[in-house]
């Protein structure tokens, strides 16, 4: 008898099953062999294997009827195996919205403790179907048509519990590599000769770092390029990697927190778990919990908990201490919305084995919401696409992305005590998260950025709100900075990056003040020192250019194009020296800033649509 695992598809489920329930007397006889019933003058040999035909007339009435009863036996079990397999091969209408599978999930933390990977089954059809694991169906037409839900978009798994859906834009990476760094280099032959010819030979020494750092960036930033996985056992590998998203959640407004978990459910590329952790917020965050925890079909299991405010970083502690079998750790805002292939091109680096972390890129999803969201967003794709896109080149990333990076899990486990408790000058230091992981993965393995991975989070919109989240984030650079020096490697480019960093900034602050005691002498220094930002903000906003969106339109691309002499401007003059220099004398005051007394920024509800408001209005009634 052929062994089931060596059959065809087709032919597999069938012998599987004969194996399972054999027929009375035909011990080695597969059921593809066996007659149908109604043939009692038909009978098969036993231990041959083949069918030997012969005439029944001399056969006994009990004989004949118990061949009759064995054949037709015989051919009920052919047509349950038919049946079966007919179902598997060519599937069920699947409904739009599989329904959740809600259970009682605590909110301590031992809630947290990860299902075997051998119980997250990608099932094709939904729970609300009853189907067994023999492919059988255990409901009734009626009560399947009772069960239909709301159809959404196709490629959509779940709908949102505030809304049927989010509109989530895609993004995506283009350049021309060749042209673009054959005039990057010639634009920074131009530069270097004339910045270096007007100024005295000291200046030019004292601004040589900076130069240097900025021209090797430039070059250096060409040659990233985001990973594919083309071969088949690449993708398998990655298809294996058990996934986990840790989502802290901090006085979030529910619809933002929402549409962050529709995309993660939606993904195309979804993670075995999801883990909300709610680090005591003042919102009711109830009506979400309810929806969303569960195990979604063809999706993520989510885990909700609630825990007294302990900052970021201990919610991201929980999840990672509490899921000792994962792979691949996400850590994703609650602000953040993915894009559909954020998680599928994010684990492609993971292909190496020697990469421990991938920074993800990050847009603002309100990026075109004001003037200071289209600076903003000017600002941070430079940043990525030259600055970080060296550090990926080099393999040691300065800084992740703290609305989405992705890590080894091994290399966050090792260092799981002092990204829980950081201590500096014996202060308890909060800030920094991102920063603090992609130093740790740096010291195991190489650190990266994707290009092609996107998560769309929420920036500031008012000048209140954006200062205060820029010198949180000088206050934790201040503290990663001396890390940087005393553990990263003397000959790493991220160490050599951080020592021209501080020089630069000091070097500038000096000039300033040098400047100013001199004025009005030193008025033609500062034209011309103005009119080189202006020239460099010209190939910069290029670079900006290269992640168009789906919702942008030709004029949002044009502005972002003309605002980048002023955003170089705020952030040279701003960003890069006041409010570093305030979060440098500063850097002890570990609080927040930002969400002390709710959300700063919610869900426009003008935009809501009309299915979503009727649901909150049912609800509420």
């Amino acid at each position: 008898m052929r062994d089931p695992a060596l059959l065809p598809p087709s032919e597999s489920a069938q012998s599987t099953h004969d194996l399972r329930r054999p027929v009375p007397g035909q011990w080695d006889v597969p059921s593809w062999q066996v007659p149908a019933a109604g043939l009692p003058d038909v009978e098969f040999g036993r231990g041959s294997g083949t069918g030997v035909a012969r005439d029944g007339s001399g056969d006994s009435r009990g004989a004949r009827a118990r061949c009759f009863a064995e054949s037709q036996g015989a051919g009920i079990a052919a047509a349950i195996s038919l049946a079966e397999m007919t179902a598997a091969m060519r599937g069920l209408p699947a409904p739009a919205i599989p329904a959740q599978r809600n259970g009682s999930h605590s909110s301590h933390c031992d809630s947290l403790f990860p299902i075997p990977r051998e119980e997250i089954v990608d099932e094709r059809f939904s729970p609300d179907w009853a189907r067994d694991r023999r492919g059988g169906l255990g409901d009734s037409d009626g009560r399947l048509r009772r069960r239909s839900a709301r159809p959404v978009a196709p490629r959509e798994v779940a709908a949102g519990a505030l809304r049927d859906r989010y509109d989530v834009p895609e993004v995506r990476f283009r350049r021309n590599q060749a042209r673009g760094l054959f005039l990057s280099s010639l634009f920074l032959s131009g530069w270097i000769a004339w910045h270096l010819g007007w100024q005295s030979l000291v200046l030019a020494l004292c601004a040589a770092p900076g130069v240097g750092f900025r021209a090797v960036s430039w070059i250096l930033s060409w040659f990233d390029e985001p990973v594919v996985a083309s071969s088949p056992a690449a993708r398998r590998r990655l298809d294996r990697l058990h996934v986990t998203v840790a989502v802290p959640v901090f006085n979030e407004d529910p619809g933002l927190l929402d549409r962050c978990l529709y995309a993660l459910v939606n993904q195309s590329r979804p993670p075995q778990l999801v883990c909300v952790v709610d680090d005591g917020s003042q919102v009711d965050y109830t009506r979400l919990r309810r929806h969303w925890e569960g195990t979604w079909p063809e999706g993520p299991q989510i885990r909700w908990m609630r825990q007294a405010n302990q900052g970021k970083r201990r919610a991201h502690a929980v999840v990672f201490e509490a899921v000792p079998d994962t792979d691949i750790f996400v850590t994703v805002d609650s602000d953040t919305t993915l894009e559909y292939r954020a998680i599928e091109e994010g684990l492609k680096p993971f292909r190496s084995r020697g990469v421990m972390s991938v920074a993800g890129i990050e847009m603002g999803f309100n990026a075109t919401a004001n003037f200071l969201t289209r600076l903003q967003c000017s600002l941070q794709l430079f940043a990525q696409a030259v600055i970080g896109a060296a550090w990926s080149v080099a393999g040691d990333m300065y800084t992740n992305r703290g609305p989405f990076a992705l890590y080894r899990a091994s290399a966050v486990r090792k260092y799981m005590p002092v990204y829980r408790d950081e201590f500096f000058c014996g202060r308890r230091i909060t800030l920094g998260d991102d920063s603090l992981l992609a130093l740790c993965a740096s010291a195991e393995g190489r650190t990266v950025q994707q290009l092609s991975a996107f998560g769309l989070t929420m920036w500031p919109e008012s000048l209140s709100h954006h200062l205060r989240q820029r010198i949180r984030w000088a206050r934790g650079r201040t503290v990663r900075n001396l890390w940087r020096v005393k553990y990263r490697p003397v000959f790493s480019y991220c160490w050599w990056f951080t020592i021209a960093g501080i020089y630069s900034f000091l070097f500038s602050l000096c000039l300033i003040a040098l400047m100013a005691a001199s004025w009005p002498a030193s008025e033609p220094d500062v034209v011309r020192a103005l009119i080189i930002l202006l020239i460099l903000s010209v190939p910069n906003s290029m670079r900006t250019l290269c992640f168009p969106r789906s919702d942008e339109t030709l004029a949002d691309r044009v502005l972002l194009f003309l605002v980048r002499p002023v955003s170089a401007l705020w952030s040279s003059l701003v960003l890069a020296r006041a409010v570093r220099l305030w979060g440098t004398l500063t850097c002890l005051r570990q609080g927040w800033t930002t969400r002390q007394h709710g959300a700063e920024l919610v869900l426009d509800p003008a935009a809501e649509p009309a299915a979503g408001r009727r649901g909150a209005r049912e609800e509420a009634a």
